[in-house]
């Protein structure tokens, strides 16, 4: 599986992308500081070695599937219940 076809690649990448924009915002913009924006840059460098390991795994392809889907999920999940105030 190459690195654009895994999909917790490309939600790395996003988190990665998303968050700079976050940041560059912070500096530039005016956006209200906080930890929280290095911290989605963290989460999508930790997605991406993760993804690195899975895709040299001899786990099967719909395992990979399956696990990449998952963790890729999870933190989306919590991150917007995070900025919604939901989870304090």
């Amino acid at each position: 599986m190459k690195l654009y076809q895994s999909p917790l690649s490309i939600v790395g990448l996003l988190y990665i992308l998303l968050s700079l924009y976050f940041i560059w915002g912070m500096f530039f913009k005016g956006f209200y500081p906080t930890y929280s924006f290095f911290g989605t840059v963290l989460i999508g460098l930790i997605m991406l070695v993760v993804d690195y390991y899975l895709r040299k795994s001899s786990i099967s392809l719909s395992v990979k599937l399956i696990l990449q889907t998952l963790i890729a999920v999870v933190p989306t999940i919590l991150i917007i219940l995070f900025f919604t105030g939901r989870l304090k």
